[in-house]
């Protein structure tokens, strides 16, 4: 039998990295098309009005943009964990910030508690705790988180023993008047 000839230790070198390669680009082309067949883009109808652009995988949203508004620019962007919504951002026309929501979930992947930013200045306002019943909706009010209570369509909070009725302007929660102050129940 003949012996093959002896190859210089450089030739072998450049042919493992060369065979490297060649593997690494094959699994990356591979992987490529796996998760172009995992991912789609769906455009679809928003719950609450406006179109928005999806992706999907498989049959749960990852990320959407949106124009919710119907003005026809993204106002919208939202980011989802096995489908659910984590993190919402809100874009307004004219304003440098936007408004941002983050939900949280427990293990069996049920809403738990909704923290809401609706200037976008980095500080909470609202936040609403789900899994007891009827969601209870708080308000960031004098310092303090401050559960809100509605009455004929209109949210309150009870101070002294009166329900107020409170409104949201300029990125806090106030009181609206006092005149349509009742006891509370």
């Amino acid at each position: 039998m003949r012996a093959l000839p002896k190859a210089p230790w450089w030739a072998i070198v450049i042919a493992a990295l060369l065979l490297t390669d060649i593997v690494s680009h094959g699994l990356s082309v591979a992987e490529h098309r796996r998760s172009t067949q995992r991912f789609k883009i769906e455009d679809r109808r928003v719950k609450g009005g406006g179109n928005g652009t999806f992706i999907m995988e498989g049959n749960k949203p990852v990320y959407m943009e949106a124009d919710l508004s119907g003005h026809g620019k993204i106002d919208t962007l939202a980011l989802y964990w096995r489908g659910k919504s984590i993190m919402t951002l809100q874009i307004r026309d004219g304003v440098r910030d936007c408004g941002r929501m983050i939900e949280y979930y427990d293990q069996e992947g049920d809403e738990k508690l909704m923290l809401t930013d609706h200037e976008g200045n980095g500080e909470f306002h609202t936040r609403v705790h789900y899994g007891r019943g009827k969601p209870l909706m708080e308000a960031w009010f004098n310092g303090e988180w401050t559960p809100v209570e509605e009455r004929d369509g209109k949210k309150g909070i009870v101070i002294d023993g009166q329900w107020q009725r409170i409104t949201y302007t300029n990125a806090v929660w106030s009181l609206l008047s006092t005149s349509t102050n009742s006891k509370a129940n």
